[in-house]
């Protein structure tokens, strides 16, 4: 039982089960070249040549006469009638595929006591009629031997292929037959050429801007890299891509990914599509890349106020000259924000009275605001008008002074520029006959009711008010003289250092403030006055060593343009 068993192992080996192409699976396909190799559909495929002294016939071996059960083998039986030296041959016609190996094996049955008689010579005759000769007569005398029963024998042959990859031909088996008796017989089966090649892999890559690299056929088991050879593709219409990763077969981020090619591979590169939304002044610092379809955030400002007297009001967004009411990237486009600019009509009112000026309330006038540049404005100031200066004084309008002279109240003017219009009324010039007739009469009435000495009383204390009122006139026209020059020396730089500045506001603005003391310390407007300019001299104080700006500049030329005219306006206060 177990030469049984040994024999039935061995005969599956020989038989070519496949157990072979089990082990090469992973990596290379076993191809069978041979047509009807076991003859199972006689002599199908093959040509047989000659045809005297024998004859050829298909023959199955059934278990019982191998001495093994259940297996039954199909051969080619050679029957030799005669005792004359005989060759045979078998062929035939087979393409050989382009693989790293080959091999043709075949089985010869015989009594072994004949093994002598037979020789075996292998051709192959490629295309070009070029003859190969594989090994030359071999004698199965020679050859190792599998004892079968019934005094049979089991002759495994085999030859390498390998030289002839990728060729076409004929294969030619020789029988070379010396037999001593009649009815010499052997039995060719198996016949077999099987080539082994590696399987190869299609790696498929998707990239719709074909910058990705590695796709092709590769042998099973090979290492490879795919790569993109730049994270980032720009095109010349301000659309870029940004690469995220890929997907398929592997899942990465990585540019460059390590991969073994052990099956069909299929990969895509995720691309992130971004476009250049640019933005025009002032608003440049929001241009950029942004995400298809994302929203554009920038902070958008309704008013710009440039502190002279012009600012710019927010009209809408447009992108490429198309109104829009958010910004969302969805090309590449150029996005303007747009503004109108509009001008200050600034206006005031100053009465002017015996050589002394003060400011009137600027509600008076009608018609100062912000306009549109390139717009026409309409300006009212009152004709005429009364004060109250301790007494009674009547006004008349004189002229419209600064950004234009015009005698007329009414005034209508194109706004094409920042326009400061002072109302300048005076006293009714009519009157003053009538005013100095009553005074004397006034006079006239005191020197009768009250005597001589208090006349005389009254009119000191006159002379002193008025030498005091023209002394404090002087003054303030001091101060004056001084805040502007500091007005104007601090108006003509980009910029200055803080300390330079505080020390030009205690030598021209708050020094000269304090010699007013003694005239206006306990009125309300002097008391502001001074506070503000307090609040700046504390502002400059902790700045020290640091740079003022533009910005901080116009800002403080703007407060000394107010307390000029707050110096001024002390002089109400003083006639009170």
């Amino acid at each position: 039982m177990n030469t049984k068993l040994h024999l039935m192992l061995l005969l599956l080996t020989l038989l070519s089960i496949n157990l072979v192409a089990v082990l090469y699976a992973q990596e290379v396909e076993e191809v069978e070249v041979i047509k009807n190799g076991d003859f199972a559909q006689g002599f199908l495929y093959w040509d047989i040549y000659p045809k005297a002294h024998f004859s050829a016939g298909v023959f199955s071996f059934t278990g019982g006469f191998l001495c093994l059960e259940k297996i039954e083998i199909s051969a080619l039986r050679f029957f030799i009638h005669e005792p004359v030296k005989t060759l045979a041959m078998v062929s035939q016609e087979v393409m050989i595929p382009e693989a790293d190996m080959g091999e043709l094996s075949f089985i010869i049955i015989m009594n072994h006591w004949n093994k002598k008689k037979l020789k075996i010579n292998v051709l192959f005759i490629s295309g070009s009629n070029k003859t190969t000769d594989l090994s030359g007569w071999v004698s199965l005398d020679g050859l190792p031997e599998t004892k079968l029963c019934n005094e049979y024998s089991l002759f495994y042959l085999k030859y390498d292929m390998t030289p002839f990859s990728g060729a076409k031909g004929r294969l030619v088996i020789q029988f070379l037959v010396e037999p001593e008796y009649y009815d010499f017989k052997f039995y060719l089966t198996r016949v077999s050429i099987r080539v082994k090649k590696p399987i190869y892999y299609p790696v498929r890559i998707h990239d719709p801007l074909g910058v990705a690299l590695g796709s092709g056929t590769y042998k099973s088991g090979s290492k490879i890299s795919v790569r993109v050879t730049s994270n980032m593709v720009t095109l010349q219409n301000r659309t870029r891509y940004v690469f995220q990763g890929w997907v398929g077969s592997i899942t990465s981020n990585a540019s460059i990914v390590d991969l073994t090619v052990d099956s069909p591979k299929e990969l895509s590169v995720v691309w992130l599509k971004e476009y250049y939304v640019s933005f025009n002044p002032p608003y440049s610092h929001c241009s950029g890349w942004y995400k298809a379809g994302a929203a554009v955030n920038c902070s958008i400002y309704k008013i710009l106020d440039y502190k002279n007297r012009t600012r710019d009001i927010f009209v809408g967004l447009f992108a490429d000259n198309k109104s829009i009411n958010s910004i969302i990237a969805y090309a590449p486009v150029n996005i303007s924000a747009v503004y109108k600019r509009q001008y200050l009509v600034e206006t005031r009112a100053i009465a002017e009275v015996s050589g002394l000026s003060f400011g009137l309330d600027p509600q008076l006038i009608e018609g100062g605001g912000w306009y549109d540049a390139g717009s026409t404005a309409l300006v009212k100031a009152p004709r005429a008008l009364w004060i109250d200066r301790g007494s009674i004084l009547p006004l008349t309008f004189e002229e419209w002074r600064d950004s234009i002279s015009f005698k007329q109240e009414v005034v209508q003017l194109k706004v094409d520029s920042p326009k400061v219009l002072v109302a300048v009324y005076k006293v009714q010039r009519i009157l003053l006959p009538a005013i100095l007739a009553l005074a004397f009469l006034m006079l006239t009435a005191i020197v009768i009711f009250r005597g001589p000495e208090k006349v005389k009383n009254y009119v000191s204390g006159l002379s002193i008010r008025i030498k005091r009122r023209r002394t404090a006139t002087m003054t303030v026209e001091n101060v004056v003289r001084n805040i502007e020059s500091f007005r104007r020396w601090l108006g003509n730089r980009e910029q200055v250092h803080a300390d330079k500045v505080l020390t030009m506001l205690k030598k021209h603005v708050e020094g000269p403030l304090k010699s007013l003391e003694d005239y206006f310390g306990d009125t309300y407007q002097f008391k502001e006055l001074m506070k503000e300019v307090h609040a700046w001299a504390g502002v400059l104080e902790s700045r020290r060593g640091s740079i003022l700006g533009k910005k901080d500049i116009e800002e403080l030329v703007l407060a000394a343009e107010i307390w000029v005219v707050s110096c001024r306006n002390l002089h109400y206060e003083l006639d009170r």
